[in-house]
């Protein structure tokens, strides 16, 4: 037995003395040579006709070892010795003054990579920060389930802190980083948007793995869709990298993994459509001194595809870190907002004919059930209830065309609140649209049930919210009598199911013909407003101003630090006051009030602009028990821009003239 002690130890001493040069050696090899990754080709996203406005293009991105941004001791000494070994006349072991040499050509290297690349060192140092931060949590997860503390595959990468190189651009960053013998010019795959800014907010985004994610579906540096199309399809457009494990002489040091490139997604969007109608936006919106914004939808009534959804102002989908961080600051346009999707405002008079069919559906009026508009609900009220005119004795298609509102007040008073929300529910509102899209936003259906809410809600106003895309989709739902969700993709595989509202088609016909009116006879809100389609085809609608809040540009925060020092400062946000303030300390926000807002003081918002509507067949709209099997939908809003009819009306019926160059689609 003690025999065998004797030799235990004569091997442990053996292992950890006689061969500790063998395996430090080892260890260095492995070390040194970080893992080796092969792109893949993230899958493109065409529009409906197959053009191609993202793909991925090959370029060449500047990386650099994990060691090296973590800092770590162990790398940092084996890099030394390296380094050292390949100067002549500098033998001897690495000392401290190696190591702090390092650490000094370390610090150069960031500003070498600036100047090569154009890339702020705030970017590049946000970035360092990310990767760091995420691959400590891989390693904590692994240690917790392991229990053991041990390197991984991660601490062996070179990330990219530098995407999109081109080649000239690559061989500059070549010379002007050749003093530093670790950083790595390495083939990458850059992401290409066709330059439209109509299209940034459907197509979305890229950026890093987020640091907080430690699933292993990705590598540390791999970028992800994070909005629109790019984070609604990533599972299918994003393929897999793959990488070669070897140590410094090339042995393979794990098998290797091939790449394996993403699927392609094609949209339902009509490009030169949905470019169209951004420029005509955008000339709309400089007719109006207070307009902030403007948006538009159009969706195929049968199949609920999305043929265009434009936000204005949009922005260049290449635009990289700094510039979207700019434009993120300019909080009167909201250019990053996209407002198709994920901007909810009051519908005003737009949602008049679904509260109408309501009310006859439920029989809480006949069609022909007059009501008196005197110009205001209540006599003795004269700046609350009141409508555009006296219109005298209402009937429920003239209450839609001429957009009544006493009219509209007494049925929501008789319907009530709730039964107001089961309508609304039915039509979608109150949920998201069906894209699927992360920006998109349910809205916000009516919780008070008092008369005046009821009131309120039945002219689109007080606690009810639309975003654009539910309020074409309502459009879609009375031009067909059945409610179903949207897509923004051709190949989407849900079922998608329509389901009929359950108002019968005579009271349909009076909703209809009262939309009808709207555009095509005198006294509708929209007539002479907008031009009618040429046959076959008819436009129906309806006109809606809303109530516009004022928008907030920027607060005064007042700031207090440890020793009781207070400062006030001017900022979009805390995010942004923090980012300013991160070098000078801890400190509480202890007030805040608005700076500025839009309209400046002293000038009264104008309401937003809203035009809805449908264009169909003539001979679908003769027969309207029937599925219309041509007949689209659309809406527009502008925002703080005026009446609806006016202001919106008139693009409306552009938008609607302008569609059918595209649609229907030729067999």
């Amino acid at each position: 037995m003690a025999a065998l002690a004797v030799g235990l130890i004569v091997r442990l001493v053996q292992l950890q003395v006689l061969r500790a040069d063998v395996y430090r050696e080892e260890a260095r090899k492995v070390l040194l040579r970080p893992i080796r990754t092969l792109p893949c080709v993230r899958g493109r996203i065409l529009d409906r006709a197959g053009n191609v406005p993202a793909e991925d293009l090959p370029c060449w991105d500047v990386c650099v070892p994990y060691g090296i941004l973590a800092g770590a001791p162990d790398y940092l000494a084996v890099l030394a010795e390296q380094l050292k070994a390949s100067e002549p006349g500098t033998p001897g072991r690495v000392g401290p003054a190696d190591l702090e040499q390092l650490r000094s050509r370390i610090s150069a290297m960031w500003p070498a990579i600036a100047q090569a690349t154009g890339v702020g060192l705030d970017e590049l140092a946000e970035r360092r920060e990310q990767i760091v931060q995420r691959v400590r949590r891989i390693k904590a997860v692994v240690r917790q389930k392991q229990g053991i503390d041990r390197r991984i595959a991660e601490e062996r990468f070179s990330y990219p802190m530098v995407r999109g190189l081109s080649h000239g651009a690559m061989v500059e960053a070549r010379i002007a980083l050749s003093a530093f013998p670790w950083v790595e010019i390495a083939a990458g795959m850059k992401r290409r948007y066709a330059p439209e800014v109509c299209l940034a907010h459907v197509l979305g985004r890229l950026e890093n793995v987020d640091p907080d994610d430690v699933s292993p579906q990705g590598l540390t540096d791999e970028l992800r869709g994070v909005s629109g199309v790019e984070r609604l399809a990533e599972e299918r457009l994003h393929g897999r990298r793959g990488s070669v494990s070897e140590d410094i002489e090339g042995r393979e040091t794990a098998p290797p993994v091939d790449p394996a490139d993403g699927e392609d997604v094609r949209l339902t969007i009509i490009t030169p459509l949905q470019k169209w109608i951004y420029q005509r936006l955008g000339s709309a919106i400089a007719e109006y001194p207070q307009c902030t914004g403007a948006s538009a939808v159009v969706i195929d009534v049968a199949s609920r595809e999305v043929l265009a959804a434009v936000s204005f102002p949009g922005y260049d989908p290449n635009a990289g870190w700094a510039t979207r961080r700019a434009l993120l600051a300019d909080r009167r346009m909201l250019p990053l907002r996209s407002r198709a999707f994920g901007e909810a405002y009051p519908p005003g008079s737009i949602v008049k004919p679904l509260v109408l069919a309501g009310a006859l559906t439920d029989r809480t009026i006949a069609p022909e059930t007059p009501i008196e508009c005197r110009g205001r609900l209540f006599a003795e009220v004269v700046n609350a209830f009141r409508c555009t005119a006296a219109h005298g004795p209402m009937t429920a298609r003239a209450a839609i065309a001429h957009s009544c509102n006493v009219y509209f007040f007494t049925v929501g008073e008789m319907v009530g609140v709730s039964r107001l929300r089961y309508w609304f529910d039915l039509a979608g509102f109150g949920r998201p649209a069906g894209t699927g899209l992360r920006e998109e936003v349910a809205g916000r259906l009516p919780e008070r049930t008092n008369k005046g809410d009821a009131r309120n809600a039945a002219i689109g106003q007080g606690e009810l919210a639309v975003t654009p895309l539910q309020a074409g989709n309502l459009m879609a739902t009375i031009a067909s009598g059945r409610f179903r969700p949207v897509t923004i993709l051709r190949d989407d595989p849900r079922a998608r199911p329509a389901l009929p509202l359950g108002v019968a088609e005579a009271d349909w016909a009076v909703v209809r013909g009262g939309l009808y009116a709207v555009v095509n006879e005198p006294g509708g809100t929209a007539y002479g407003h907008v031009v009618p389609p040429p046959e076959p085809w008819v436009l129906l609608g309806k006109t809606g101003s809303a109530e516009g809040w004022p928008r907030e540009l920027d607060r005064v925060y007042t700031c207090e630090w440890p020793d009781g020092r207070r400062e006030e400062f001017i900022a979009t946000d805390a995010a942004e006051l923090r980012r300013r303030l991160a070098d000078r300390g801890p400190f509480t926000i202890v007030g805040r009030r608005t700076n500025r807002r839009w309209p400046p003081e002293g000038q009264e918002p104008e309401t937003h602009g809203w035009f809805a509507g449908y264009l169909i067949d003539r001979d679908d709209f003769a027969h309207p028990g029937r599925e219309p099997r041509r007949a689209v939908a659309f809406a527009v809003i502008l925002e703080y821009a005026g009446h609806g009819g006016t202001v919106a009306g008139p693009v409306a019926g552009e938008i609607a003239r302008m569609i059918l160059n595209y649609w229907p689609e030729k067999e």
